[in-house]
């Protein structure tokens, strides 16, 4: 796939990424002091433009971005460049490879169903669980099969920003549980002109009790599950699942 390249880059937080943050921060905020998450050394895995970087090292934090587009990644650097304790590394999540052991790591914006390939995913799990100190806790997102499934396929998005639009439109591969996402990105170059640029995305639906039984054989002892909008319990209805894992101690 041909992702997250220069065009987009520049234009994700004005066409989504800023909406992303914002339900991320306050999701953050509402569950982490119920589970007493510490997040002194933080790691953030597929950071994007860095913008949950930048909430942790505005607070003093030590935290690493990582991300497998240096497109991304240089947009990240520019908005956390006033920092001296944020960092980042080019890495996929198959070649996770933090410099520290971290209290805390993320990954936000449902950036996990981008592994198509279940091995990967527990390839991914085992090594954020050794990317973490004994008792430490993974906090992630993920959209779920429903909403792949009913909330995506074959649905049109008009999405506007300040300086671009964008159209999207979906297709769902039932057999292979992978939703295809297709961009077309209209980027403003001057008053009134814009330039074409097109994505593919493809993400992958995995049931949850799996995501449970892969975090548990990756060494995470503790689970909790809730719907990624409401915060209560997941529902057969819940598009989008807030895991929290605690590592074993």
């Amino acid at each position: 796939m041909n992702i997250y390249k220069q065009d987009f880059a520049r234009i994700y937080d004005d066409i989504i990424g800023d909406m992303l943050f914002a339900w991320w921060k306050e999701t953050f905020e509402a569950l982490a002091p119920l589970h007493d998450i510490r997040s002194d050394v933080v790691a953030d895995i597929a950071c994007g433009t860095g913008s949950v970087v930048h909430y942790f090292a505005d607070k003093g934090r030590m935290v690493v971005g990582t991300d497998a587009s240096p497109e991304m990644l240089a947009v990240a650097r520019e908005k956390n460049r006033d920092f001296s304790n944020a960092s980042f590394l080019e890495q996929g999540f198959t070649d996770l490879s933090l410099p520290f052991a971290a209290d805390l790591v993320t990954c936000n914006g449902d950036s996990l169903n981008y592994l198509l390939d279940e091995d990967d995913l527990k390839t991914t799990l085992n090594l954020i669980s050794q990317s973490l100190k004994p008792g430490g806790w993974f906090f992630f997102d993920m959209n779920t099969v429903h909403y792949l499934r009913t909330g995506w396929d074959t649905k049109t998005w008009l999405m506007r920003g300040e300086t671009a639009w964008s159209v999207w439109s979906t297709a769902w591969d039932e057999d292979e549980k992978i939703n295809i996402l297709t961009m077309h990105n209209f980027i403003e170059t001057e008053k009134g002109l814009y330039r074409l640029h097109t994505e593919s995305h493809e993400e992958k639906g995995y049931e949850l009790d799996a995501i449970k039984g892969f975090l548990g054989k990756a060494g995470f002892s503790e689970i909790h599950l809730y719907d990624g909008l409401t915060r209560g319990p997941v529902t057969a209805e819940s598009t989008r699942a807030q895991f929290l894992a605690k590592k074993a101690e």
